[in-house]
């Protein structure tokens, strides 16, 4: 008689669970070099000397190629609940700089994408 409740919460404990994940991805990079960006003027070495070599370089359609410096940092939490929910959550930070340069290597266009990550998603299995 005592074992069977004992067994129904043992059973229950073990359909709860968590994990955390931290999560770093690219190369980081200074920023504040952009102020140092001229389009029209600044050239590919010009930007490898400030921040050394992309993390992508992309053809586009209009003979440019577009560089990208990207660092993110971030943790995910998962929780599963008592009942079968799920939740998740991801906070960080991300830092992405996007460069455009002609076919004669000069920079056409830039663009600085930075700030927080912030995300929360619940599930219910019911």
């Amino acid at each position: 008689m005592f074992q069977f409740p004992v067994v129904v919460f043992a059973l229950a404990i073990s359909l709860v669970g968590c994990a955390t994940t931290n999560l770093i991805e690219g190369r980081d990079f200074d920023a504040s070099v952009t102020n140092q960006i001229v389009k029209g003027k600044t050239t590919a070495n010009d930007i490898i000397a400030m921040l050394g070599q992309p993390y992508s370089k992309m053809p586009e359609v209009d003979d440019t190629v577009r560089w990208t410096y990207s660092y993110i940092t971030a943790t995910s939490h998962a929780q599963s609940g008592f009942f079968g929910g799920i939740s998740t959550t991801l906070n960080g930070n991300k830092k992405n700089l996007y460069i455009i340069l002609d076919k004669d290597n000069i920079v056409k266009n830039f663009t600085l994408d930075e700030g927080p990550i912030q995300r929360t998603t619940n599930t219910n299995s019911f």
